[in-house]
Formats: structure tokens, C-alpha cells, sequence
């Protein structure tokens, strides 16, 4: 899947557990998330906190986003974002054997 990081700067919200007590801040960035050829939702995009935000331009979601739980189902973590350009380089210097 593609996402769009749209231009803009990165957004911070700031909230007070109620449990705790502490601040807690959350970092995120606004993209474009692709799902077929005619269908794309905005979506935020996480940031940890000391992450500098992504360039504006096209991503996929790399391998590290996914997670196997023990009852082997796949689950999306925190998204993990490759630039377009360096994703279709790394494929071509590893091709898949047959």
C-alpha cells in the first residue's frame, strides 16, 4: 500500500493521564492512504517522539510495520514508512528466485 506525506508540519497534542497524572504527548504527521485505484482516506500518521517528521512525497508501508501474534493472525503496529524511490531500488538488488 502507498501512502502520500502531504506537505505540512508535523503535529503535537498533549494530554494529562488521568491515571498518572503525567503529560503525554503524541506526534503526527497527515497523509493520504491509497487502497485501490480510485479510493484514498487521510489518515495521521504516528511519529515517536524524538522523530524528525517525514518529507512530503510517496511511501509504502515497510515490513517492519507488520506483526505475527501467537495465533499466527497479522497485525499492523506502529506504521513504518519507506520512501517509493528506495523500496523499488532494494528490490531490484535482491531479485526473488523462482
Amino acid at each position: 500500500m502507498k501512502i502520500q506525506i502531504l506537505p505540512g508540519e508535523v503535529h503535537s497534542r498533549t494530554i494529562v493521564s488521568r491515571k498518572t497524572g503525567q503529560q503525554m504527548t503524541f506526534r503526527s504527521q497527515t497523509g493520504l492512504l491509497k487502497l485501490g485505484k480510485y479510493e484514498v482516506r487521510e489518515i495521521d500518521v504516528s511519529l515517536d517522539r524524538d522523530q524528525a517528521g517525514y518529507a512530503p512525497g510517496e511511501y509504502l508501508i515497510a515490513d517492519a510495520s507488520f506483526t505475527v501474534d501467537n495465533f499466527k493472525k497479522v497485525g499492523l503496529g506502529r506504521l513504518v514508512l519507506q520512501p517509493v524511490v528506495a523500496a523499488a531500488n532494494s528490490q531490484a538488488a535482491s531479485p526473488v528466485s523462482k
